[in-house]
Formats: C-alpha cells, structure tokens, sequence
C-alpha cells in the first residue's frame, strides 16, 4: 500500500503540473487574444476548491528550498556589500576629482591675473625702452610714412613741371 501511494503523489503531481501547464497556456493565450484578459474571480475560487493551487511540498523540499533562498539572500548582501564598497570608492574619487577641478579653476584664475600683470609691465617697459632708446612709436612711425608719401608726391610734381618746362624751352628754340 506504500508504493501505491508513492505512486498516486506521484501521478498526482504529474497530473497537476500537466493540467497547469494546460491552464497556463490558455491564459497566456487569452491574453495575446486579449490584452487586458483577467481570469474571472470565480474561476480562481473553483481552482483553489478543487484544490489544482495546492502542492504536495514535503518538509525536506521546503528546507532545501529555504537554504537556497537563504544562500540567494546571503549572496545578494554580499552584491550588495560590494556595490556599497565601490559606490564609496566611487564617491571618494567623484570629491577628489571636484576638488582638483576646483583647484585648477583657481589656478587658471591666478594665472589669469597673473598674465595680465605681465602684460601690463611688459607694454610699460616696452614703452619706456622705446623712449630711453629714442625708437618712434607707432604714430611716429605713421607720422614719417605720410610725410615721406606727401613729400613724394611733392616732389614728383616738382619734377614733372621742370620736366614740361625744359621741354618747352628747348623745343621752342
């Protein structure tokens, strides 16, 4: 009689994991039939009175099963542990790295400021070399072109009227 019964749990589960698989697959496809498909309330309270839900889970099933959920459960502490450790490493490196930014925003700053001094003493003493040496300055420089230009043109006038007058003299006698 002990066999038998091993025997019947057996075909037991056997049949409910078929039936399942049965009843799974019509759901799933009256719900690619229809999308918002809910099974019927009644329906659930006919599954549970008939009792398809309930499984024949023996104690030993039921630790191993609480060992593995346990392991999992100790598995993802540690997941998290880690993700904890690399998220404060991440964090450290993310402040050394504002930090350093900082810094050399600061320094681009002082640099900054720093340039412009040069700048400033590097146009005084060039202009106060320019005056100690005698150099001409810029509008010095301007000053002669448009004096050489003018006088050019001056000059080349000049020349032009001797030039026509010689012609004139000459050539008249």
């Amino acid at each position: 009689m002990d066999d038998l019964d091993k025997f019947a749990a057996i075909l037991g589960r056997l049949l409910f994991k078929i039936f399942r698989l049965y009843f799974d697959f019509l759901e799933r496809l009256s719900k690619a039939i229809d999308p918002d498909y809910r099974r019927p309330k009644f329906l659930d309270l006919l599954v549970n009175a008939a009792g398809i839900e309930r499984q024949n889970v023996t104690i030993d099933e039921r630790i191993r099963k609480i060992d593995s959920a346990r392991e999992n459960l100790q598995d993802a502490i540690s997941a998290i542990d880690e993700l904890r450790v690399q998220a404060d490493t991440n964090k450290r490196d993310l402040t050394d790295a504002l930090k350093r930014i900082e810094d050399a925003e600061y320094q681009k700053q002082v640099i900054g400021e720093e340039l412009n001094a040069l700048k400033q003493v590097a146009e005084t003493d060039t202009a106060a070399f320019r005056r100690i040496v005698g150099l001409p300055t810029k509008a010095d420089v301007w000053r002669e072109r448009l004096l050489g230009f003018g006088s050019g043109v001056l000059a080349s006038t000049i020349a032009s009227i001797i030039f026509f007058a010689a012609i004139k003299i000459f050539h008249v006698s």
